[in-house]
């Protein structure tokens, strides 16, 4: 049985600027699927831990930041994100909610995606401008992640890269590139390689293991469907 439609894309950042950057392509996933875009700024507690170490770009130790600088600083990204969020969102007459969170960005976004959620994460890339579209796909590709990856490599105007993990290639209307997958060793260390203005899109139930040490803090941004409904 194939997977429900995903009724949520979940664009998670811990700060606005990744959430600005990124915000365009979560809106054009949102369309694509006809999903609710939600919004969520994650107060990560290690965040303020680190604080009172911070560093300028010439290796100067800064004077330490207190939690209230650090609370009045999330809640200005979480206004300008929220306010952006409803301009876009509004202007593509796409549902959206926002909300602003404190804890571990996984199980907060994990949490709102639910078990028929997706969840875009942002990469590293300063203007977010995707230079491929890299497929996790397994012996029962997830009909709705391949035709996402399909459509997102059409508006990107970027090649798709397939990274299977079964005799199985998934039958695609577009040029793509396969690579096989022999062990889940061999899965991190391709993924660990994808430059920064690459989109992985996988399923989580599918690649657990592999996706492990990349679903919160990697170089590439992560498009991750949480579960099956």
């Amino acid at each position: 049985m194939s997977p429900a439609p995903s009724t949520c894309v979940v664009l998670g950042a811990t700060c606005h600027a990744d959430a600005s950057a990124t915000l365009p392509l979560a809106i054009v996933i949102a369309a694509v699927t006809g999903a609710e875009l939600a919004g969520v700024l994650v107060e990560e507690e290690v965040l303020a831990q680190f604080a009172s170490g911070l560093v300028d770009a010439k290796g100067r130790r800064r004077g330490a930041v207190s939690a209230e600088e650090m609370r009045r600083a999330f809640e200005r990204d979480a206004r300008a994100f929220e306010r952006q969020l409803h301009e876009a969102a509004t202007a593509r007459a796409l549902r959206w909610r926002f909300k602003h969170r404190r804890g571990r960005a996984r199980a907060a976004l994990f949490e709102e995606a639910g078990a028929a959620g997706l969840i875009l994460m942002s990469g590293e890339a300063v203007d977010r401008r995707v230079s491929e579209v890299v497929l996790l796909a397994g012996e029962g590709s997830d009909a709705e992640l391949v035709g996402l990856a399909v459509e997102l490599t059409r508006k990107e105007q970027c090649r798709l890269r397939v990274m299977t993990r079964g005799a199985r290639r998934p039958g695609l209307p577009v040029p793509a590139q396969y690579e096989a997958l022999a062990s889940p060793d061999e899965t991190r260390a391709r993924l660990s390689a994808l430059p920064a203005a690459s989109l992985l899109i996988a399923d989580l139930a599918d690649a657990d293991a592999e996706l492990g040490p990349f679903l919160e803090h990697a170089r590439f941004a992560r498009l991750i469907r949480v579960g099956r409904g």
